[in-house]
């Protein structure tokens, strides 16, 4: 693998990895918003339409890489998909979620990694065992944009490993 070399900050850019705002906001309630390093609320539409505008201008000048994308990939890839498994049963120990988490397809393995998963929420709240997250509805923190490998974080957000970011 290539090492990662910068030689000027005011050079041109010619790569960008950007995360589309998605469903992972709706997580992001008042009571948590301060753990998720948020000042306040997103709205998501209007997120979105912001990331959508951000995104057109960059495509002008670099090449744009999704992380959904690049995450689906790796996500197909046996040994890949076996550490973020492990990874993520650190974060929420449950036989059930290792179980479903080795079934999804990539797509959707991906998608429960950033979004998180919100149904049975207070169900699985109350069931987990003690030190778990209960911030998050479904006791996983989900996946952002601050959060994707490139911060020398694991792949899970656990918040003890999120590093502060300014919000937008």
């Amino acid at each position: 693998m290539p090492r990662v070399h910068v030689t000027s900050e005011i050079g041109p850019l010619r790569a960008v990895l950007v995360h589309t705002p998605g469903a992972e906001l709706v997580a992001v309630t008042p009571g948590n918003r301060e753990d998720y390093l948020y000042d306040d609320i997103i709205d998501l539409d209007l997120a979105q339409r912001e990331h959508r505008r951000f995104v057109a201008v960059l495509e002008r000048f670099a090449e744009v890489y999704e992380v959904r994308d690049l995450l689906t990939e790796l996500a197909a890839r046996p040994e890949v998909r076996e550490f973020l498994v492990t990874r993520a049963l650190e974060v929420v120990p449950s036989d059930v979620l290792a179980k479903r988490l080795g079934e999804l397809p990539p797509e959707d393995f991906v998608s429960l990694m950033i979004e998180g998963a919100m149904e049975e929420a207070v169900e699985r709240v109350a069931a987990m065992p003690p030190g778990a997250d209960r911030r998050s509805p479904a006791g996983v923190a989900p996946f952002t944009a601050r959060v994707p490998g490139t911060g020398g974080t694991s792949m899970v957000n656990m918040r003890r490993n999120v590093p502060s970011v300014s919000k937008t």
